[in-house]
Parts: C-alpha cells; structure tokens; sequence
C-alpha cells in the first residue's frame, strides 16, 4: 500500500499472461513444470488449443465441459 494524494491505494499483484490456446502440450510443460505446481501444469494442457465458446465453457464448468 502507498500513499498518493493523500490517499491510500492498494496495489494488486501482477498477474502471469499465457495464451494456452496457442500452446502445444509439451511447450506448457516445458514452460511450466517446476515453476508451478503439476496439478496447475496439468490444468493448463487441458486448456491447450481451446479458443471462443469453446475456452469460456471450459473455464465456467471445467473438464466437464
């Protein structure tokens, strides 16, 4: 948190952009393994080559989608 203006304003961490959807399985596993966890590895090869309609019911329901 700082001060501007006399204000108080919380700042966010950044977020990490990936675009999964142009990725091959084994680029998001070589990017990925040992920097996060491989629960979250395997989460986002499932999310390889997903795109429109097909990425948003993925990200709302999951692997039941």
């Amino acid at each position: 948190m700082f001060i501007s203006n006399g204000r108080a304003v919380r700042l966010k961490p950044p977020g990490i952009g990936f675009e999964c959807e142009y990725s091959t399985l084994d680029q998001i596993r070589s990017v990925w393994t040992g920097v996060v966890s491989d629960e979250m590895v395997e989460a986002l090869v499932r999310a390889a080559g997903l795109k429109g309609a097909r990425l948003e019911l993925w990200l709302i329901l999951g692997d039941a989608a």
